[in-house]
C-alpha cells in the first residue's frame, strides 16, 4: 500500500503532520511570549523599587538639608541675638579675628612646650 500525497491517506497524514507542526509552534511562541511578559514584569517590578529606593533617599536628603538649614537659621538668629548685645560687628562664620588666631597659636605652643618638655621615660 502507497502512502503518497495523492491517495486520501497521504493527505490526511499529511494534514495532520501540518497541524502538530502548527500546534507545537504555536505553544512554542505562546511559551516565549508568556516567558517575555515575566522578564518584563520583573524589570517593571525591579524599576519601581529602584525609584524608590531613589524617591526615598532624596526625600531622606531634603529633610537633612531643610534641618541643616533650620539650624543655621536658629543659630544665625542666635548670634545676631547675641551681636546685639555686643559692639562689635557680626562676622562670617569659619572665620578667626587676628586676636583669636594669636591666642590659639600661643595656646598650642604653650602645648607643645609642656608636651615635649618632660623627661622621656624608660
Amino acid at each position: 500500500m502507497k502512502l503518497g500525497v495523492k491517495t486520501g491517506l497521504g493527505k490526511a497524514a499529511a494534514a495532520l503532520c501540518a497541524a502538530l507542526c502548527c500546534t507545537f509552534a504555536a505553544d512554542a511562541l505562546a511559551q516565549s511570549n508568556h516567558q517575555m511578559r515575566q522578564m518584563e514584569r520583573r524589570e517593571e517590578r525591579q524599576q519601581e523599587r529602584r525609584e524608590a529606593r531613589r524617591d526615598f533617599r532624596d526625600s531622606r536628603w531634603s529633610e537633612m538639608r531643610e534641618a541643616r538649614e533650620r539650624s543655621y537659621e536658629g543659630r544665625m538668629d542666635d548670634s545676631a541675638q547675641t551681636n546685639q548685645g555686643n559692639a562689635e560687628p557680626p562676622r562670617r562664620n569659619g572665620r578667626m579675628t587676628a586676636d583669636e588666631r594669636r591666642d590659639l597659636r600661643r595656646q598650642i605652643n604653650e602645648a607643645g612646650q609642656q608636651v615635649y618638655s618632660l623627661p622621656p621615660k624608660r
